[in-house]
């Protein structure tokens, strides 16, 4: 089946993804994260992705066709598909990153988050209670927002 791409169809289809990574990074995101918080932003690109990676599925069906221009269609699709991953991939990094940022206060910390194997006790367990705060916080503020 597949969709008999030769590896200069594969190398054309990611580079045409570089700009679109480029004005996500530099101008999607900083818009989005003015208006929404970055765990929104974190939620809403994984429920992107949920739904657009099955989609890929779908791209053999689209080059089966009865008229000529199904290969046009198959590229359009296609192209749509991976902005549309690329876009939410970058919202979802970076939002991870800064969720990240906000956990911790230093960077021994933040070293310590993403690889806690190398922490001591002391920061291990500063960590491990912000989390509880932020977690008890965000329990906190639902239990209001549900109370009104």
């Amino acid at each position: 089946m597949g969709l008999n791409f030769t590896s200069a169809n594969i190398a054309t289809s990611l580079s045409l993804m570089g700009p679109v990574i480029f004005l996500a990074q530099l101008v999607l995101f900083p818009l989005l994260s003015k208006r929404f918080s970055a765990l929104v932003l974190w939620r809403a690109s994984a429920v992107v992705l949920a739904i657009v990676y099955p989609i890929f599925s779908l791209l053999p069906q689209v080059s089966i066709g009865r008229h000529g221009s199904s290969r046009t269609m198959q590229w359009t699709f296609l192209l749509t598909l991976l902005t549309i991953r690329f876009t939410a991939s970058v919202v979802s990094y970076t939002s991870m990153a800064v969720l990240i940022r906000l956990l911790t206060r230093t960077s021994a910390e933040r070293g310590c988050f993403t690889r806690e194997s190398r922490c001591n006790n002391e920061v291990s367990s500063h960590i491990k209670f912000r989390r509880s705060q932020i977690y008890s916080s965000h329990l906190h503020l639902h239990d209001e927002t549900n109370a009104k």
